[in-house]
């Protein structure tokens, strides 16, 4: 039975995009925020939404460079499993070949005794 290998580090690929896309909404909601309160006058609520919208970019940079070991670990499984696969079916063909080689010698050695009956 053949078992997938990425399919953990697919998913935690996929859970990093999807609290990626969260965080970017946050950062746009304190952008928002930021500038409301500060069209209100409010400078201190203006800051505290830059803040978080700082700490949710910081958030954001953080996933990003976990994200990249992860694709290179992905990339590194599916080149083994081809490699996998490529070795397995060049064995395959050896005994293939060993198998007609056995066959044919057979065939050589019946059509020997055919040949020398004729003589």
């Amino acid at each position: 039975m053949e078992i997938e290998t990425t399919s953990q580090p697919d998913w935690t690929v996929g859970t990093i995009e999807k609290r990626s896309e969260l965080l970017e909404t946050r950062i746009s909601n304190q952008v928002r925020e930021a500038k409301a309160k500060a069209a209100k006058g409010d400078r201190g609520g203006a800051l505290q939404a830059l803040k978080r919208k700082k700490l949710y970019d910081n958030e954001v940079r953080k996933l990003s460079g976990a994200r990249t070991p992860l694709d290179q670990q992905i990339l590194a499984l599916e080149s083994l499993t081809v490699d996998k696969l490529l070795f397995q079916s060049m064995a395959d063909g050896v005994q293939a070949m060993k198998c007609c080689r056995e066959v044919g010698n057979e065939l050589c050695d019946s059509s020997r005794g055919v040949c020398g009956n004729l003589k």
